[in-house]
């Protein structure tokens, strides 16, 4: 299973590219989320020109409540000549400050990428949370978006998805070590959580279905960068 590695949108150019760098040691593509939990930070488009540049795959994700469709629209193009992969499409939490836009939803999000030719490079992607009844979760698969984050696994619910797409389904777990235990356990038990001990088992069980795991680490990502590159899991 490949792994992806979230990269936190730190407005710290120097210690975003000292992550980058540490992260291409192991890893070929990266993450990088838009404005996490609604807070502020350094655009994924910069970030992700950083990553191009050091010579990894980018996928970022856009937040759709906070972008007009000119706004939107702008992002892709962004995304374009950035050489950028993949583009998730999400609603996102509120914003700490501001006002929330209502142009567009993640789906005609991704029906706008889809509907121009000149971006047929860049794959789109919603995220599927298996917290939903399973009718509801087939008629987001019913979108035929090029990708699926998966959220809140449930095994009988993926398999039952993986049955009907031809879409890669990418899992999602936040990694937990010691130096970040009581932050994520605090602010995050509610997602799919990963004791950094387990990871190699977490990914020898969910493939298949999964094609891919994006893991997040934060306030330890370069503990767990090593971590990773020491036990081979690097794919």
């Amino acid at each position: 299973m490949r792994l992806l590695l979230e990269i936190q949108p730190s407005r710290n150019r120097d210690k975003l590219r000292r992550v980058l760098v540490r992260a291409g040691e192991c890893f070929d593509e990266v993450f990088i989320p838009d404005s996490p939990m609604g807070y502020p930070k350094a655009s994924t488009l910069s970030i992700a020109s950083l990553a191009v540049e050091l010579g990894l795959k980018a996928t970022i994700s856009i937040r759709v409540i906070d972008y007009s469709w000119t706004g939107l629209v702008n992002q892709i193009y962004g995304a374009k000549i950035v050489g950028v992969k993949g583009i998730l499409f999400l609603r996102g939490d509120a914003p700490v400050r501001g006002s929330i836009v209502n142009d567009l939803t993640p789906e005609q999000a991704l029906r706008l990428l889809k509907s121009d030719a000149r971006l047929k490079d860049i794959e789109g992607g919603l995220t599927l949370s298996m917290r939903f009844p399973l009718d509801k979760i087939l008629e987001r698969v019913r979108e035929n978006a090029d990708f699926y984050v998966v959220l809140r696994k449930s095994r009988e619910k993926v398999e039952q998805v993986a049955s009907v797409t031809n879409s890669k389904l990418i899992g999602y777990a936040i990694v937990v070590i010691e130096e970040n235990r009581d932050f994520v356990l605090s602010n995050f038990a509610h997602e799919d959580v990963v004791f950094i001990n387990e990871l190699k088992r977490h990914l020898e069980e969910w493939s298949p279905p999964l094609e891919a795991l994006i893991i997040s680490a934060p306030r330890a990502i370069e503990k767990t960068v090593e971590f990773v590159q020491r036990n081979s899991l690097c794919i």
